[in-house]
């Protein structure tokens, strides 16, 4: 028998999402990668994958299926028929809607044979880019070299075989003031939707390019006004708040309980909350271990981190730094959420309204 302690309620009891570590290889040396053993060619066995999906209990899924982000490493290191055969193991789940798949890679090793196995599982393609060439710098091989071009030929091949994919980059000091050239230059690729992951301190990175707060909050400003003149592409951070502006206090209140966010490693190890502490072990906590408050601080007795204040802290003072300035941009952004009949949501909004600049239709 299983001996379980005291459920904390600070943390759900449901995932949203689980993310699975197929290999911890990766052909890349990114200067900012938290990662330890990337040169390793350890892969995710069989009986590791027959466990995950034995694991995953139907109850957990309610409105929408499990989300399975199949990570690394580079997950795309591996044989494609090791990685349909680790897919097996999740078949009878992903036919009963339960759970579907993702994988985010760094697109370098997209083959023909690669975008049949997506279209043929119906795997949702994430692409790890930073920006165009002077940008995506941090982005190389392990003897140094760029990678972009290796990447857009990963794209072209997606592309090629009508395959959708997301992004994501990677920011840090020197592309603060660059975000308008980022966000245009991944716009011209097509994808439905952006994400943006400020470096930070964390697992075996030496590079600590984090931003400062007031960087972090002049960057969101930024985003959210890009965000305001090209609709047609989401931005995960602006969806993210927006949603949780327009969400009854109930959902919104600071104590819902976290997702858990499980990872599972190749060797079936499980790191809750925390996908960047896949393969740390410090000694003073054995294989306790508990987020980016470890790498910021050393501890895990402080209550706040760096971490929090770039990517959720300034993340609402950029939004309302720019809506103080209630310019046409700051509006059509705010349009979006009319649908979301809010009345929480408007109230926050109109007191920046001013009707003497030139903004958008008054929100109905």
């Amino acid at each position: 028998m299983t001996r379980q302690g005291p459920r904390d309620s600070r943390v759900a009891t449901r995932p949203s999402m689980i993310i699975l570590q197929p290999t911890c290889l990766c052909n890349l040396d990114c200067t900012y990668c938290y990662l330890p053993g990337r040169k390793s060619k350890n892969e995710m066995s069989l009986p590791v994958a027959r466990a995950i999906a034995e694991g995953i209990n139907p109850d957990w899924v309610e409105s929408a299926p499990l989300e399975l982000v199949w990570h690394g490493g580079e997950p795309l290191a591996i044989d494609p028929t090791l990685f349909e055969e680790l897919l097996k193991s999740f078949i009878p789940l992903h036919n009963a809607g339960l759970v579907y798949h993702v994988i985010q890679t760094n697109a370098t090793l997209i083959t023909d044979e690669w975008c049949e196995l997506f279209l043929k599982h119906d795997i949702d393609v994430g692409v790890s880019l930073d920006g165009p060439a002077t940008l995506n710098h941090n982005r190389v091989d392990w003897r140094g070299k760029p990678a972009l071009t290796r990447i857009m030929d990963g794209i072209a091949k997606l592309t090629e075989h009508d395959i959708n994919f997301s992004v994501i980059a990677v920011i840090d000091q020197t592309a603060i003031d660059s975000i308008h050239q980022i966000l245009d230059f991944l716009a011209t690729l097509g994808p439905p939707s952006i994400a943006l992951n400020l470096e930070e301190r964390e697992g075996v990175n030496p590079h600590h390019g984090s931003p400062s707060l007031h960087e972090a909050r002049t960057l969101w400003r930024d985003v959210f006004a890009w965000a305001g003149r090209n609709r047609s592409i989401r931005i995960r951070e602006d969806d993210r708040l927006l949603s949780y502006l327009a969400a009854p206090p109930s959902t919104a209140a600071a104590d819902v309980p976290h997702d858990p966010l499980p990872t599972v490693a190749w060797n079936g190890n499980v790191i809750l909350l925390s996908p960047e502490l896949l393969g740390i072990k410090p000694a003073r906590y054995a294989d306790f271990m508990a987020g980016n408050r470890f790498f910021e601080h050393g501890v895990l007795s402080t209550t706040e981190t760096h971490h929090c204040h770039i990517t959720t802290q300034a993340l609402v003072t950029g939004f309302f730094d720019l809506t103080e300035t209630a310019s046409k941009d700051s509006m059509t952004l705010l349009e979006k959420l009319v649908t979301t009949k809010s009345s929480t949501l408007l109230a926050l909004i109109n007191p920046y309204r001013n009707p003497d600049n030139d903004v958008a239709p008054a929100l109905k």
